[in-house]
């Protein structure tokens, strides 16, 4: 029998009507319409007590989302099953349900209710609230864990013998799945992380990033060793990431940072920069650090350029690995073990880093309330205002002023020279930073995405004005845009809102400003996830009422905004299909 997950979530109720007044269109979706998390979204690190702590959040050539009542939606490019459409072959244009399998001989059910998406290139994972896991997409080195390498258009539960609750082992549910994001690449590993401290890996293993000292792929959970040769049993919270020079670290509940897989430019941090087929100790941080002192660890880079940061809840920084283009600040040398970066005048904490890029990149915010940038600066991705790689980090810029100048404490709400949103002065900051684009054999195209708490999304970078109607590469400041919501348009384009009266694509001179007076804080962004596969460079923004919106680059439909491959250079809202 092949049925899709259908399974209800956590009510939650989005009344319309916000704070402002003027409620132009606002609707309450249903529950099969309205999104509440999208694949590789930063809040699927914060839930079942795990901080906000993953690597690049970039996705490929497909994007999934799921629902308020526990549907699964994906759309995009077809191969090797990716699209779990039961056989069907032929690229979508917008979101269909995944198909589940769940018939004799296929696999058993799905224990619990979808909480959590996690994609690599081409392979899916549903997580579920019970700690059980189904796979999809491409298996060739047996990233689905299911004892083979043969490609499902199905999303099939992964072999539970050891690990989830079909395990029958005491809190062997799964409470944390990875894997090796970045720059892309088909050879991925998994990561997996049990509730009582083991941690399990499959797929790709050709860097010794399986942790099982060797350079074996495995079709199967296996659990991952140290370099005593002791299972691990330990570990707090992992992270994986470094593109097609896969790395994973983890956190171990004694508070000691430890690394395993490739490790070229000592990306690692473990003292050395030889591969590490089981985890070693990391080299460089503080002493008697607990596992409530990390705030964040970011893998970022790939085979052109691997580092990893972490962020410690005393504000300081440490960053280990590739150092060309003054990723580490004021040196442009490697790191085999971990190092402080350096702060500017003016900072005396980092409050939030965000890494990412095909080279490494990284973005620091400040407590003097400016966000500071440092790396690989090629196309203008940092938004420092240049395209140079130079000592850091450096104050970011927008086109329309500083970013976040105003000092901190005052009351006064920041005009158009500044962020122009609704906020107080000295409280704006980021809510997420993301990269995606990549060298193509020809031109670089590395762009990089911001929203803030202002309401507004921001780009820069080599398509950075996506987002204004504009195809000009290579914008080197932050470039602010709205999303053109809220009210009735007078352009081409298909019933949106679903109130039966067409066309209603609106545009920037419809739309409401954040926090602007009528503006409703249900239609505020909360979350956005990049996609980029080399010239494929895409932003998705899901809103508080469960809508999501897309702007970038369109081949193979990706973006799921049209029944056609145009590029969307406005955001425009994703379409969920059946």
């Amino acid at each position: 029998m092949n049925d899709v997950i259908k399974q209800d979530l956590p009510k939650q109720v989005l009344a319309s009507g916000g704070s402002g007044g003027g409620s132009s269109g606002l609707y309450s979706l249903p529950p099969h319409q309205r999104i509440i998390r999208m694949a590789n979204e930063e809040s699927n690190w914060t839930m079942n007590g795990m901080r906000k702590s993953s690597n690049s959040d970039i996705s490929y050539y497909n994007m999934a989302f799921l629902s308020a009542d526990g549907r699964i939606y994906i759309t995009g490019t077809a191969s090797s099953g990716n699209l779990a459409q039961g056989g069907t072959a032929a690229d979508i244009d917008n979101y269909k349900e995944v198909h589940l399998r769940s018939g004799p001989g296929d696999s058993t059910p799905l224990i619990g209710t979808p909480n959590r998406i996690i994609m690599g290139y081409q392979t899916f994972m549903v997580l579920t609230d019970k700690g059980d896991a189904a796979m999809w997409g491409y298996n060739g080195h047996g990233q689905l864990a299911r004892n083979n390498t043969s490609a499902y258009e199905y999303a099939q539960t992964i072999d539970g013998s050891d690990i989830g609750p079909r395990s029958g082992v005491s809190n062997r549910e799964i409470v944390k799945a990875d894997c090796n994001k970045g720059y892309p690449t088909g050879a991925i590993g998994w990561y997996a992380q049990a509730k009582d401290g083991t941690l399990w890996a499959w797929g790709y293993g050709n860097h010794g990033n399986l942790g099982q000292n060797n350079t074996s792929n495995y079709s199967y959970p296996r659990q991952m060793l140290d370099n005593t040769g002791a299972l691990v049993s330990n570990c707090h919270e992992v992270f994986a990431g470094h593109g097609d020079y896969k790395g994973v670290l983890m956190i171990r509940t004694d508070g000691t940072l430890w690394g395993c897989g490739q490790n070229s430019w000592g990306k690692l941090g473990v003292g050395n920069s030889s591969q590490q087929n089981r985890f070693a100790p990391c080299a460089g941080l503080p002493t008697g650090l607990a596992p409530g002192d990390y705030v964040k660890v970011q893998l970022c880079g790939s085979q052109r350029g691997g580092s990893t940061a972490v962020l410690l809840k005393n504000g300081d920084v440490y960053t280990a690995g590739y150092g060309a283009h003054y990723f580490h600040g004021n040196t442009n040398s490697n790191r085999t073990s971990f190092a402080l970066v350096n702060k500017p005048a003016g900072v005396t904490k980092w409050l939030d880093i965000w890494c990412g890029g095909e080279y490494s990149e990284m973005w620091l915010f400040g407590d003097d309330n400016r966000l500071y940038a440092t790396g690989y600066n090629g196309q203008g991705q940092l938004g420092v205002n240049n395209t140079s790689s130079t000592s850091g980090p450096r104050s970011c810029m927008g086109a329309f002023g500083w970013i976040n100048p105003g000092p901190a404490g005052g009351n006064a709400a920041i005009g158009t020279n500044y962020t122009g949103g609704y906020v107080e002065f000295g409280k704006w900051r980021p809510v997420h930073i993301s990269t995606g684009g990549a060298y193509d054999g020809a031109n670089h195209r590395h762009t990089s995405h911001m929203l803030g708490n202002d309401g507004y999304w921001y780009g820069c970078g080599h398509y950075g004005r996506y987002g204004a109607a504009s195809t000009a590469t290579n914008a080197s400041s932050w470039n602010r845009f709205w999303l053109p919501i809220g009210a009735e348009g007078t352009n081409a384009g298909y019933d949106e809102d679903g109130t039966g009266t067409t066309p209603d694509r609106a545009g920037p001179s419809d739309a409401y400003r954040p926090r602007e007076p009528g503006y409703d804080k249900m239609w505020e962004p909360v979350a956005m996830v990049d996609h980029g596969y080399t010239s494929q460079v895409g932003s998705f923004i899901r809103l508080k009422n469960g809508m999501v919106y897309a702007v970038g680059r369109n081949s193979s439909n990706k973006l799921g905004t049209e029944n056609n491959a145009l590029h969307a250079m406005m955001p425009m809202r994703v379409r969920l299909g059946t």
